[in-house]
Order: structure tokens, then C-alpha cells, then sequence
């Protein structure tokens, strides 16, 4: 917009001295002041079409949003939701078995049969390289991504089977 505002400048400029002899300086003037005034007038249409894209663009993002698959409170798959005690867990023994994930059904495996196994009441500390696993497996344990196969149990209780707000309600992850 700036370079049609200034191409009509110029073109105007170039009609002044052209019929400088033939045209009044007033009219000259009043030419000038109009295309000043239709300067004023692209420069804010140029402005109301950025701000109409930015809001289209932000009404995009949120249909976006409603097509994010929810979270179920328990995994069909699995059975109903297992009824555990009001103090589970209680000794907080964890135990993966062969459990594998991919954070999408089109990309590749990224726990790929971990197994081990935490004795209750023993603290554990996760140490690795950027990209080894680490929050992936703290993200399976809290069902935030469900695993593929295998599984999870703590103090003897499948964590599939656990209402995920109840499960999350009883762990705590430090990262």
C-alpha cells in the first residue's frame, strides 16, 4: 500500500509539472490534499484487512482446539474402572512390564518394552540424555499418553483399570 501511495504521489507529482502552466496552484493543491486523503484511506483499509486476518486467524486456532480428542476417565479396552482402596497405594511398589508407546499411532515406538520394577518405599531417581525417555515414562505413568502394550501396576493394581483422576490424585511425579 505504501507503494501505490507513493506511485500516485509521484504520478501526481509528474501531472504538476506537466500542466504547471496550464493549471491554477490551488487546483494543484486541492489535487495533493485528495490524494492525501486517499493515502489516509488505503493505509487504514491496509489496517482493518491486517486486523481482520489476525482475528480469523485466532477463531482458526480455536476450532482448532474442539477437535482435540478428550481424555477418557478410563480405557474401554481394559474393562470397567477397578474400585481400589480409599489408602491405595499404600507401600508404592511400581512395576512396568514390557510396555511400549508412541505419542501417535503414525510414528514410531518410543518406550519399546521397558520393564523394571520399584521395591515399595525406595526412592528412584531417572537420570539420562535429552531425548531418552525420561518424562515419556512419567507421562505413561500418570496416563497423560496411554500405553500401546503392556503395562503398568502399582502396589499390584493394572493403573489402566484406575479412574485417571483418581490415579493422578494418588501419585506425584517431581520432575
Amino acid at each position: 500500500m505504501h507503494w501505490l501511495s507513493n506511485f500516485l504521489y509521484v504520478g501526481v507529482g509528474l501531472s504538476c509539472i506537466t500542466l504547471r502552466g496550464t493549471l491554477s496552484p490551488i487546483y494543484l493543491a486541492l489535487m495533493f490534499d485528495y490524494l492525501e486523503g486517499i493515502s489516509h484511506q488505503l493505509n487504514h483499509a491496509m489496517h482493518a484487512f491486517r486486523e481482520n486476518e489476525r482475528n480469523l486467524k485466532a477463531l482458526q486456532r480455536l476450532l482448532k482446539l474442539d477437535d482435540i480428542k478428550q481424555e477418557t476417565p478410563t480405557v474401554e479396552a481394559k474393562g470397567a474402572a477397578a474400585e481400589v482402596a480409599e489408602d491405595w497405594p499404600s507401600a508404592g511398589a511400581i512395576e512396568f512390564k514390557d510396555v511400549k508407546m508412541r505419542y501417535r499411532p503414525e510414528t514410531d515406538i518410543v518406550l519399546d518394552g521397558l520393564s523394571f520394577k520399584v521395591e515399595a518405599g525406595k526412592s528412584v531417581g531417572v537420570v539420562g540424555r535429552t531425548g531418552a525417555g525420561k518424562s515419556t515414562m512419567a507421562m505413561v505413568l500418570s496416563r497423560i499418553i496411554e500405553v500401546e502394550e503392556g503395562s503398568i501396576s502399582i502396589d499390584g493394581v493394572d493403573t489402566q483399570t484406575v479412574d485417571i483422576a483418581k490415579l493422578r490424585e494418588k501419585i506425584t511425579v517431581i520432575p
